[in-house]
């Protein structure tokens, strides 16, 4: 298409021109200035279409290579974020059946009242997480970066409630064989009962948190196979 304008352009500027040379008497004695006038002016013409022209092609050339470089820097991006996802997903799916084995027995749901069992997690069980959470901004879907964040605010509100729950668990037991040793001292019954009822308290609350951290990781794990699954199908 460019090269049929160029063509059309020069074309033109040459049916003028002969239009220009046809119409000068070449008999008279200025003949030759003119013909001097008409070049010259074709000349600045044929300079400025020459200019117009070259720029024209080197604006084309410049958004096709903008093109290019955004097409291969997108493709990097999605590569980039679909390794990012697949890092994710496999921590989530590691955490879920590793504390399943450890701890999902003993906060099974269905169970009822305290939980009497010392229970260990890992400190900071999402270490893939917190070691590339400032490429977050990276994974397009605002409702999978939403549901990352709450699913690892999830496993640490169930981290806090274990901890809690062991420290009460310490504290029922002093309380208790101190209780058994003096019976009659009430100051040791009452740190009994409070412990205890501690117990009672962090129990149910556990086990919810227990369960709602398995749903919120089952639902991330889920998510985070269909934007792989997206991205891969580009």
């Amino acid at each position: 298409m460019r090269k049929w304008g160029q063509w059309y352009i020069v074309l033109t500027l040459c049916w003028i021109v002969g239009v220009l040379m046809w119409q000068i008497d070449w008999a008279h004695k200025d003949a030759p200035a003119w013909v001097q006038a008409i070049g010259s002016v074709l000349a600045i013409f044929v300079a400025i279409g020459v200019g117009i022209g070259a720029h024209i092609s080197q604006r084309m050339r410049d958004a096709e290579a903008h093109v290019r470089t955004r097409a291969r820097e997108k493709a990097l991006t999605d590569e980039s974020v679909a390794n990012l996802l697949h890092l994710f997903r496999d921590e989530v799916e590691i955490i879920k059946d590793r504390n399943q084995q450890s701890v999902g027995g003993i906060l099974d749901p269905s169970l009822q009242g305290a939980v009497m069992h010392p229970i260990f997690m890992a400190e900071q069980p999402f270490s893939i997480f917190h070691a590339h959470i400032d490429r977050l901004s990276s994974i397009p879907s605002r409702e999978l970066r939403k549901m990352l964040l709450e699913t690892y605010g999830t496993f640490t509100a169930v981290r806090t409630c274990i901890t809690s729950n062991n420290a009460y668990i310490d504290r029922f037991e002093m309380a208790r064989d101190a209780h058994l040793q003096d019976p009659d001292n009430m100051r040791l019954f009452e740190q009994y009962e409070f412990a205890r009822n501690a117990l009672d308290f962090w129990g149910p609350k556990l086990r919810g948190e227990w369960s709602k951290a398995g749903n919120r990781a089952s639902l991330l794990f889920d998510a985070l196979s269909i934007e792989i699954d997206r991205i891969g199908s580009k």
